[in-house]
């Protein structure tokens, strides 16, 4: 990969550059809060945690490990308490009560909450429980600190590298549909259709998370992005229909569909790939 193309690949993901510069400045700051941090590894944990693409889904993160570890910790320390002798005994009961509140409050499985709970009642069982839930707590929050103070001193990406990647990536699709659409009328396409289908879906879902994030871009620059997307799902919707309409036996009785849907998409993939070309050209 070209040097320009890098530098435009981590002006857009630059999450292992962001862990690289939190992480070295943890380990300059430690001389002077070493007496405070007890265990080290929740900081990097915690810095990591924060090394997402979007302001947003920093956010998101750093929000669900904080509540995540309280939780955790304040389960845990429920169940030492109402279970002083037995405390090892409880760990699967407090695991699975984990899972649950992580799923009532989240609709999906945190595991952080797991992890800090079976961490207090395995590690901490015979020690101080209530020491180590504080100390954790304060582990974890100088590390998201130093996290988000570093993702916020990182510019907002030029719309002129978000266009390139994004519109390499859109090419790189229009060109898998293309090919495609070349073969239907002479071979089974199914498993090729259902390949890209499953591509265009990651496509959009990464395009779209990054895209509806003000840190990337606004509204009125994302507006084109959008708008190709909604072409090329329907530009395979297309290719989809001729697929299934070219497998009928009696074939000729749908001509005047095929011919319908065979001009849309050609003019659908006309447009796609002017828009593409001009977008690139920038």
């Amino acid at each position: 990969m070209s040097p320009n193309k890098w530098k435009k690949h981590l002006a857009l993901d630059p999450r292992v550059l962001k862990v690289m510069i939190s992480l070295t400045l943890a380990i300059l700051l430690f001389p002077v809060m070493g007496t405070y941090i007890v265990y080290p590894v929740y900081v990097f944990n915690a810095i990591y945690v924060t090394a997402q693409m979007t302001k947003g889904s920093s956010y998101r993160s750093g929000v669900e490990r904080v509540a995540g570890t309280i939780i955790g910790c304040l389960l845990a320390a429920f169940l030492y308490l109402a279970f002083p002798s037995h405390h090892y005994l409880v760990i699967p009961i407090g695991a699975a009560l984990a899972v649950l509140v992580s799923y009532l409050f989240t609709k999906k499985f945190t595991m952080v909450i797991v992890v800090i709970t079976v961490m207090v009642l395995v590690g901490k069982g015979d020690g101080e429980p209530f020491v180590f839930m504080k100390d954790r707590l304060f582990d974890t929050f100088v590390g998201l600190t130093i996290g988000f103070f570093v993702y916020f001193l990182f510019p907002k990406p030029r719309k002129e590298e978000v266009d390139h990647l994004f519109y390499h990536d859109a090419r790189h699709l229009l060109d898998q549909i293309t090919r495609t659409y070349q073969l239907y009328r002479d071979e089974a396409i199914s498993k090729e259709l259902q390949a890209i289908w499953r591509e265009l879906l990651a496509f959009r879902i990464k395009w779209e998370d990054m895209i509806k994030d003000e840190s990337f871009l606004s509204d009125l620059e994302a507006k084109p992005m959008y708008d190709l997307l909604y072409h090329l799902e329907h530009l395979l919707q297309h290719l989809d229909i001729l697929e299934h309409l070219h497998e009928r036996e009696d074939i000729q009785s749908y001509q005047e569909l095929l011919d319908y849907h065979s001009e849309k998409y050609q003019m659908l993939e006309q447009k796609i790939s002017e828009t593409i070309m001009a977008n690139s050209a920038l």
